[in-house]
């Protein structure tokens, strides 16, 4: 980037607001910015999930993306460098393209920092920090218990008919039916569809794919591109669908429920678990940062249930079966083998 911009003068931006000088020194520091990624950063770090405007409403970023091409043409006559103007639309809408997480949808609201109209959707967003768990109402009689390290995104009111919601992390749903309106989960590029049903959804990272375990009714749940392999694969209560984002492929599999819905009540499960997927869960769920002073000399194939465990009493357990010693220090866990 060849010059420093401030939030201020972005917003200006995008309320037509800017003298030459402005609208130029805008256009320079957007297309310095290669593939988008710095004009990313710089929403996230001025009006990102972690900032004080933490779970205000939002608008559609379409919206905000329309209205300013629409400008571009408006102010032609204006500015000569219209294909310029055109070009950081192009530039917001990578941003998008890249990134459909519900952050941006709020970054592009408080850039604009538009007064919701009466057209205008409003967005509710639920976020739970490592090491807090919530239980949720939706607007139409729906429970949703949502994990640590988790965020759940939808309409408010469930306006135009649409139950519709964005999930990132893990939750556990417990649908009410209304046949006339589906409830639909949005996670990554799968979509669950469901009318009275209980189900899970699992897409932390550590697990390689995100897994949807039914508990009672049913869901079909399909992949968002048109023509791909997955489409309106039926659960059955007992009945798991695996999906590999990486391979793009899923497969279906009975699943322990145990090992899926412990977490909601408050125990900590694992079964065969290695070090990845065991250290993943102990950060999420106690909020700590765990770093290794050397690797483990073989492969971890933990099995243990704690319920309503300290961490402390969970590492000490560990450490006397898999060989290790540890330290808390200020939120950190230094783990050492033996």
């Amino acid at each position: 980037m060849t010059d420093k911009i401030n939030p201020d003068l972005l917003r200006k931006f995008l309320r037509d607001e800017c003298d030459e000088n402005e609208y130029r020194q805008v256009i320079n520091w957007v297309n310095s910015s290669a593939n988008a990624e710095e004009v990313l950063s710089f929403i996230e770090t001025h009006w990102g999930a972690g900032s004080d405007n933490q779970g205000k409403a939002g608008i559609d970023y379409y919206q905000v993306l329309e209205k300013i091409t629409k400008t571009t043409v408006q102010k032609e006559a204006t500015f000569k460098p219209s294909r310029t103007r055109h070009s950081i639309a192009r530039q917001l809408l990578k941003v998008a393209a890249i990134l459909l997480f519900p952050v941006l949808f709020l970054g592009i609201y408080y850039l604009t920092q538009n007064k919701p109209g009466d057209n205008a959707i409003v967005y509710e967003q639920k976020i739970n920090q490592k090491g807090q768990k919530s239980r949720i109402s939706l607007p139409d009689g729906t429970v949703v218990w949502l994990n640590a390290d988790s965020k759940l995104r939808y309409v408010s009111g469930f306006l135009d008919q649409k139950r519709e919601v964005v999930l990132e992390g893990e939750a556990f749903f417990e649908v009410t039916e209304n046949k006339e309106m589906p409830f639909r989960v949005i996670t990554g590029n799968i979509e669950t569809v469901a009318l009275g049903t209980s189900f899970n959804i699992n897409s932390f990272p550590e697990n390689k794919a995100l897994g949807i375990s039914l508990v009672t009714g049913k869901v079909a749940i399909s992949h968002r591109n048109r023509g791909h392999k997955l489409d309106s694969v039926i659960l059955n209560p007992g009945e798991k669908l695996l999906f590999d984002p990486l391979l793009n492929d899923f497969e279906k599999l009975n699943f322990d429920h145990k090992k899926e819905l412990s977490w909601k009540q408050g125990v900590i499960y694992f079964k065969n678990a290695d070090i990845e997927h065991i250290s993943a869960t102990l950060e999420r769920w106690f909020n700590v940062n765990i770093v290794f002073k050397n690797q483990a000399k073989r492969p971890w194939h933990f099995s243990g249930e704690f319920e309503n465990s300290s961490l402390e009493r969970v590492l000490e357990r560990m450490a006397y079966t898999e060989g290790f010693s540890f330290e808390l220090s200020e939120g950190t866990v230094t783990i050492e083998f033996k």
